[in-house]
């Protein structure tokens, strides 16, 4: 509940939390690393690559509904809004034209939406031209 508060608040911090939460200090952010952790534990079992069968089983379904040969990923980049100012020496480079602060990101997923790929964590001024 923590993360996900934090995650979806713009104005939460380690203060509002602990407050809110009645937690002792450092407890949230200790509670939030945690989950985060555990997160990324999961991502090999859930974002992998097809194998030689699933690609042909993909392509297939993709060249049925989009008429797209030899297609086994549909991918697109998005900038993700970040709610505070990065603290990096580089700062300057997340900045963009869309979002004071951004993450611009890459995704790949098959045709019914699982992620089989993404590349996450340049700056908001990189661009996926």
């Amino acid at each position: 509940m923590i993360l996900l508060q934090f995650l979806g608040q713009e104005s939460s911090s380690n203060r509002s939390q602990r407050g809110q939460y009645w937690k002792s200090y450092g407890f949230c952010e200790k509670a939030r690393a945690r989950c985060v952790e555990a997160i990324l534990s999961l991502r090999d079992e859930y974002i992998v690559w097809p194998n030689e069968n699933e690609r042909k089983e993909i392509s297939k379904r993709i060249l049925k509904k989009y008429q797209i040969p030899n297609s086994v990923g549909i991918i697109d980049g998005t900038l993700l809004q970040l709610a505070f100012m990065p603290e990096a020496d580089d700062k300057a480079d997340y900045s963009g034209r869309k979002y004071q602060w951004s993450l611009s990101t890459m995704i790949v997923n098959d045709d019914k939406c699982k992620i089989r790929y993404y590349l996450a964590g340049f700056p908001g001024t990189s661009h996926d031209n």
